[in-house]
């Protein structure tokens, strides 16, 4: 219930504020999230858009799947998708990575 009402909270702040989740732009036109991904976060970013499984990023990282899956829920909620297309999408829209 706890879970429900907070995504509610979310899809009503992102409603009243025109679905924006970025504040602002880098030098180097990369756009800012209201909430930065961590360099962790980022890492498991990089590891996503390769195509790997979360078995894979915790092999190669050398944490645990669980760590792994906490990661790419934390990165869902932060770029606001719903599934992996969605995370590269959206990563590939705001220029969160070089490549």
């Amino acid at each position: 219930a706890a879970r429900a009402a907070t995504r509610a909270y979310a899809d009503w702040l992102l409603a009243f504020w025109g679905g924006a989740a970025v504040e602002g732009a880098t030098a180097d036109g990369r756009l800012l999230l209201a909430e930065p991904l961590s360099a962790r976060e980022l890492t498991v970013l990089e590891l996503l858009l390769t195509g790997a499984s979360n078995q894979d990023i915790a092999r190669r990282l050398v944490i645990t799947t669980g760590t792994v899956k906490r990661h790419v829920h934390s990165i869902y909620g932060k770029l606001n998708a719903h599934n992996r297309v969605e995370v590269v999408a959206r990563a590939r829209e705001l220029r969160l990575l070089s490549n």
